[in-house]
């Protein structure tokens, strides 16, 4: 494991700001930079980030928050020392011993680091195949009549398992690698004889993260098997801790820096659909596996660009399938286009047939709305009133998710004209579409957050006061306050109670309230020292003194309806001292009143 030292030293050396802003835009606002939460949909900017902490905090609704490791452990979905690694390298500082991934300690980890080395090693194994091994020949063969060049196998890594039984468990074996690693890397199968390879006879196609790790392998079946029997024509990795089918992009690792650059990325169905425009100079492109899309894969992409432009098959599945999608990536506000490929060839078809077309039909690409309208007009009778609300039926709901309204409207007129009715009349048949989707359990959602609107009051008063105290320019004035009107037993939290009793400490020394800060409440330290970015300007809100009589006003009128309500020990004692409190205060807030 590295060393204190070492992690000092990164973090010494890599600016948060600069950082977070290499995946997210973020805005400078005051003395904090902010954005909307990238690990979330939201609207209004939420996710803080303090060049003077060099922390970030998400106030939104996931709540996350930490430093440069827990940003790239959560942007990578890696582990603590993965995120070392590759900041330690942006750094230029040597982390050598943390190659072998995690500490021995973690057994998961561990495994996942391994289930990587093995990757790695199998690629190479497999490329290693088709280039200089006899037993490779069938896959040169069969990538020349695909016509994929000897540098674009090299540089996608392609391979060939060769059609032996245990090649490559014996070759992981040598390496050092034992049987039950080996099948959690998803590598090999279990059988009554031993392991055996999963990939056999098949053309390989490593699957690579953004990181550039293999995490899994597609393989392509490119003859018949020996014993006749009928195999599928890809086998993929199954999940593993490092493969979830899910999350996976072919050729995300070599496309992301063009779709980055571009601001868009095509999305294609296969392998070959991927690799050959990115031959051709067409490097803002990925496949995945089938036509369905998952939340998982649009939230990677977001990272990169704000255009999607599908490049699917236009079959009744492949339709189908861009429906399921419109809403998920509506979710994520993306421009959504769709490529209406010349001749309804695939991508790697129209590529090798004429270029030139294939490009203008990329430069001409049709908004996805227009082109699932104009599916539907191809396949319906508009003159039948039946077919009419069928084609409304089907339409309505896919530009019902169109947040922007300009873009709903021009829709909305392009779906009336071409029923030949008004407007106000496919309004209706919109409404009467919403109300079927509607929960049964909305009202019972509203009324339970009505119901702790009270108790987020208190919470929000808590955190506010706290959090004002501690980046004032002068606390001196603030903890006074604190001091005069609470005490720890007003903060329902435990780390805020403490906290509390911190800053409020006769012997903390408040220009060192930062720096003297204990270790097990640092980072609620970090959280409400970015807390007043997201809060209204400060003209907005009212006095601190108020605020915090407000807060002693609540805590003790809690401690007032628990002594009647769940009585225990003196009550009326509990009670008097409640009431004589509550007196105090309300003589302060008449004093304090503008």
């Amino acid at each position: 494991m590295a060393s204190q030292d070492t992690i000092s030293q990164i973090r010494s050396r890599i600016d948060i700001v600069e950082l977070i802003g290499g995946y997210v835009s973020l805005k400078k606002m005051g003395k904090y930079f902010k954005s909307p939460c990238p690990f979330h949909q939201e609207k209004t900017p939420s996710f803080v980030v303090s060049p003077d902490r060099q922390r970030w905090h998400c106030f939104g609704a996931c709540h996350e928050g930490g430093d440069i490791f827990t940003f790239l452990m959560k942007w990578d979905n890696l582990t603590f020392p993965e995120a070392i690694m590759e900041l330690g390298k942006r750094a230029g500082i040597s982390v050598e011993d943390l190659k072998s991934g995690a500490p021995a300690s973690d057994a998961e980890a561990r495994t996942k680091s391994q289930i990587f080395e093995i990757n790695e090693l199998a690629a190479r194994y497999y490329h290693y195949v088709l280039t200089k091994d006899a037993h490779g020949a069938a896959g040169c063969t069969y990538l020349e009549t695909r016509r994929v060049s000897d540098a674009i196998a090299s540089s996608f890594c392609l391979g060939y398992a060769p059609e032996s039984w245990d090649n490559l468990v014996q070759y992981l074996h040598k390496k050092g690698y034992d049987d039950a690693t080996l099948l959690a890397s998803g590598m090999c199968v279990e059988g009554t004889r031993g392991l055996y390879d999963r990939f056999r006879g098949r053309l390989m196609f490593p699957i690579y993260n953004t990181l550039e790790q293999v995490i899994g392998f597609s393989g392509r079946l490119i003859a018949k098997s020996p014993d006749g029997k009928e195999q599928a024509k890809y086998v993929n990795t199954p999940e593993t801790l490092v493969y979830h089918k899910r999350e996976s992009l072919y050729g995300i690792h070599k496309a992301k820096d063009a779709i980055r650059k571009s601001g868009s990325v095509i999305v294609v169905e296969g392998e070959f659909d991927m690799i050959t425009p990115f031959a051709h100079g067409i490097e803002n492109i990925v496949a995945i596996k089938g036509s369905a899309f998952t939340t998982e894969q649009l939230k990677t992409l977001k990272r990169y660009a704000h255009k999607l432009i599908f490049a699917l098959d236009a079959d009744p599945a492949g339709i189908a399938a861009l429906k399921k999608t419109i809403p998920l990536a509506q979710g994520f506000e993306f421009e959504l286009y769709v490529l209406a490929i010349p001749d309804g060839k695939d991508p790697d078809e129209a590529v090798k047939h004429d270029f030139v077309s294939f490009k203008r039909a990329l430069e001409h690409c049709v908004p996805v709305y227009d082109f699932i309208i104009d599916q539907q007009l191809t396949s319906l009778n508009l003159k039948d009133p039946f077919s009419k609300n069928e084609f409304a039926e089907g339409i309505l709901p896919i530009i019902d998710v169109i947040k922007n309204p300009i873009v709903k409207q021009h829709y909305m007129q392009r779906i009336s004209s071409a029923l030949e009715l008004d407007q106000s009349s496919v309004l209706n048949l919109q409404y009467m579409l919403r109300q079927k989707k509607k929960t049964p359990h909305a009202y019972a959602q509203t009324t339970e957050a009505s119901k702790t609107t009270s108790q987020s009051r208190y919470d929000l008063l808590q955190k506010y006061v706290l959090a004002m105290a501690i980046t004032a320019a002068n606390p001196s004035q603030m903890i006074q306050t604190l001091q005069k009107y609470l005490e720890s037993a007003d903060f329902t939290q435990p780390p805020y109670a403490q906290l509390f009793e911190y800053i409020t400490s006769p012997e903390v020394a408040v220009i060192a309230l930062a720096t003297g800060v204990p270790n097990h409440l640092r980072d609620l330290y970090d959280e409400l020292y970015l807390y007043p970015s997201v809060l209204p300007d400060s003209d907005a809100q009212p006095s601190y003194e108020r605020t915090v009589l407000e807060l002693a006003k609540i805590a003790t009128t809690a401690v007032l309806k628990k002594a009647v309500s769940e009585p225990e020990g003196d009550v009326d004692a509990v009670i008097t001292a409640a009431q004589k409190r509550l007196s105090i205060l309300n003589l302060a807030s008449i004093s304090t009143s503008p």
